[in-house]
């Protein structure tokens, strides 16, 4: 009796997509649809649709717009394009100050964390940023990991291919706790 391994791609959300845009049905809810329904939670661009590096406003906006209670814990969240747009905003302004620009690593004196998973584009109704205390954010992890045997394995045609396998999945969850700890900047 022989047991083939085989890892096979899932068409399902990334985890990082996950906990940033997840729906909350078969996947955890991410931080922007959490907070994306929530009155006061976005800061939209002056010029909808355009975000460039003449809008150190719609910058400011946003990191106004956080409640003083969560300035000193919050971390900004965004893709690599659109930290570099903010990093021109703020050299065109003469505010070199207010960026680390030997590690870029802060802004405004906030951690700063890049993600791939953040949109770019700044189309209308996109969300460029999220600025938050993300000790708010709650991804529960159910212990404990289920396996199933099975004991023909088929191919894409339902064909047996006379392979034994395994299929192991696990429950991951994630929801924010207080939407006031965050804001989201929109195009």
């Amino acid at each position: 009796c022989r047991i083939s391994w085989r890892v096979r791609s899932s068409r399902r959300i990334g985890r990082s997509a996950a906990f940033v845009t997840g729906s909350g049905s078969n996947a955890p809810k991410g931080v922007i649809t959490a907070v994306s329904g929530t009155a006061g939670s976005l800061v939209t661009c002056t010029t909808r649709g355009t975000f460039s590096s003449a809008s150190i406003a719609d910058t400011l906006a946003l990191v106004n717009a956080l409640p003083v209670r969560y300035e000193d814990s919050s971390t900004w969240v965004m893709n690599k394009a659109t930290y570099r747009t903010i990093e021109q905003q703020m050299v065109g302004t003469g505010a070199v100050k207010a960026i680390e620009m030997t590690n870029g690593n802060t802004l405004l004196d906030l951690p700063v964390k890049r993600s791939s998973t953040m949109v770019s584009a700044t189309t209308s109704g996109n969300i460029l940023a999220v600025l938050g205390d993300f000790s708010q954010y709650i991804v529960y992890d159910r212990l404990g990991v289920n396996v199933e045997f099975i004991p023909n394995v088929v191919d894409g045609s339902g064909i047996p291919t006379g392979q034994r396998g395994l299929v192991a999945y696990k429950r991951v969850g994630g929801d924010v706790s207080d939407v006031n700890a965050f804001r989201l900047l929109k195009a």
